[in-house]
């Protein structure tokens, strides 16, 4: 196997750690199998769930897919691991092609980051952090969006249909719910969300954390492009 799970030499490094005591994060690597889930959760708090992720749609879309595989696993102290974000300058001493600033399209870097922060995945910036471009500082200075990835809970898919995804995680801290809506298909779709599935009944009130603007108040159900 080209990836085999160590298992014993991950045990080595909780134990070193426990023994140290004081509160270390481990984080394990690389490309983690569901068959190892109940043994990585009990030794580690983070670990990798995909071979090395790059700045391409592919790889992108496969994420949603691992990242639901995971939902039973991830919980406080336990955290699914989609890898770096690939924004902005990237591969700056290799080793996946040139030196280049992201391949995401713009749409794509949201789309990118969005499921990391709704997955909770660790927020690991790939890229030359003093050359970000205000798009790329913009996404990841927002406090609204970055909230949800450090303080949601229960975050899982509520639906794929043809493309179509929405994911869901809660507010332990107040009763509001936060969701992201997702269109894996080239050409623009409208995506509907019945309130109730989300426990919601009566009018809602409606804020768009990415443009920290709240909508008009809705009832019964959301639609969105």
């Amino acid at each position: 196997e080209k990836y085999p799970y160590r298992g014993e030499e991950a045990e080595a490094f909780r134990k070193a750690i426990d023994y140290a005591g004081r509160p270390v994060v481990l984080s394990l690597s690389l490309n983690m199998k569901l068959e190892n889930k109940d043994h990585v959760k009990s030794i580690s708090n983070v670990w990798r769930i995909s071979k090395d992720f790059w700045d391409e749609w592919e790889p992108l879309s496969h994420q949603f897919e691992l990242l639901e595989k995971w939902t039973p696993s991830r919980e406080p102290g336990n955290w699914p691991d989609a890898d770096m974000l690939q924004l902005g300058w990237i591969s700056r001493r290799g080793p996946e092609g040139h030196e280049r600033e992201s391949r995401f399209t713009e749409d794509e870097q949201y789309t990118h980051f969005t499921l990391w922060c709704m997955a909770q995945s660790p927020l690991m910036m790939g890229g030359d952090m003093p050359d970000n471009s205000r798009f790329v500082e913009n996404l990841l200075t927002n406090e609204e969006v970055i909230y949800v990835n450090q303080k949601a809970r229960n975050a899982r898919q509520l639906l794929r249909d043809n493309g179509k995804v929405i994911w869901i995680s809660e507010d332990p801290a107040s009763a509001a719910r936060y969701v992201a809506f997702f269109n894996l298909n080239d050409l623009p779709a409208n995506i509907r969300l019945e309130l109730s599935a989300l426990g919601l009944r009566g009018k809602c009130s409606i804020r768009n954390l990415w443009q920290k603007k709240d909508l008009d108040p809705v009832k019964g159900t959301f639609t969105t492009s």
